[in-house]
């Protein structure tokens, strides 16, 4: 992974170097007013600074990034050890190579072993710091790539979701109005007309990110009485709706894979049947209930074998992820679904 070089960023690295070079002889300045003092400090401190800024400045825009992170590790560590006596020159090469080392006593060798010692750790220090930041840079560039590719994937995945309820939804309504056609003329058109509303908000409402409450709504009323077409008199449906505020926005479609399910397994032509749905908002937080009674079809069935709903449930994670609970229960022949969603963060998931 390359790290592009940012002209920004190396005017503040040269401008703490300044100041960690010329604070000190500052305030020697301003409490002597002495140009001598200041000199004198500045002496001192810049053998040392100057060739640690001159370490940090090579690793980490050229050794880090071309021998280090490219594989060549060996020649990182060479090119590091080579130069720490060229850098520290005066005292390498001005002091011990200059014959005066020999008029020193020997015990003075350990205060000199502990200074070179000392320096060693110091330009060591520096070059770690070097990687450090450069390391912490890398990492959150990598780090946003993960965020950006996991976001891409995301809606890669919501599309493909979508594509996979648009079909299921139309196969089974189209079905519905096929049979309606050869007992009721009439109440066939009715139903075309509403199925055509349908249609233009699934293929156009369908694609942007989310839509108003209200329409959603809209869509499932219009859905449930396009349904109750097929239902016999031995079918039982009851609705509820209580929307407080209708400008929430939802992901669009996000409920109808439940209430298909409903109509799927919920009718019977030999029994007494039942279907109870309801949806309600209040303070952002909506709820949806869904009972009905259970007639499961043979798994040899083509009427779906449970993909709207795994595709649902993924989208729901998509989507609303630590935001939502799921609850369902099957139990004394009833079905029980209860969903529930914190609408008022989508915005900000969005």
């Amino acid at each position: 992974m390359n790290v592009k070089f940012n002209f920004k960023e190396l005017a503040v690295q040269v401008a703490v170097c300044a100041t960690l070079l010329l604070l000190t002889p500052a305030i020697m300045y301003l409490i002597t007013l002495d140009p001598k003092d200041a000199l004198t400090i500045i002496s001192f401190i810049a053998p040392v600074l100057v060739p640690c800024f001159i370490l940090f400045f090579l690793n980490y825009y050229l050794l880090l990034p071309k021998l280090f992170y490219k594989g060549h590790k060996a020649w990182f560590y060479i090119s590091n050890l080579a130069m720490l006596p060229l850098i520290k020159y005066n005292f390498f090469f001005d002091f011990l190579l200059s014959g005066s080392s020999e008029s020193i006593p020997k015990y003075a060798w350990v205060g000199i072993g502990t200074l070179i010692f000392t320096y060693i750790l110091f330009y060591i220090g520096t070059i770690c710091l070097a990687w450090g930041i450069l390391n912490s840079k890398r990492g959150k560039i990598l780090h946003r790539q993960l965020a950006e590719e996991r976001q891409r994937h995301s809606e890669a995945e919501l599309v493909w979701l979508k594509n996979q309820l648009n079909p299921h939804f139309l196969f089974n309504t189209l079905n519905n109005i096929s049979s309606l056609a050869a007992i009721d003329i009439d109440r066939a058109q009715d139903s075309i007309a509403i199925l055509s509303d349908l249609l233009r908000y699934a293929i156009y409402d369908s694609n942007k990110p989310s839509v108003p409450l209200a329409k959603e709504t809209e869509f499932m009323q219009n859905y449930i009485e396009l349904m109750n077409l097929r239902c016999s008199g031995k079918t039982k449906v009851e609705t509820s709706f209580d929307i407080s505020s209708p400008g929430l926005p939802i992901a669009p479609l996000l409920l109808v894979c439940f209430i298909e399910n409903a109509y799927k397994h919920g009718l019977s032509n030999s029994h007494e049947s039942f279907i109870r749905l309801s949806l309600t908002e209040s303070d952002g937080n909506l709820t949806f209930v869904c009972d009905n009674s259970n007639f499961p079809k043979i798994k040899d069935s083509h009427s779906g074998n449970g993909i709207g709903l795994r595709n649902m449930r993924r989208r729901l994670d998509l989507l609303y992820q630590g935001r939502y609970s799921w609850e369902q229960t099957l139990d004394n022949d009833v079905y029980h679904v209860r969903i529930t969603i914190s609408l008022c963060e989508i915005s900000a998931a969005q």
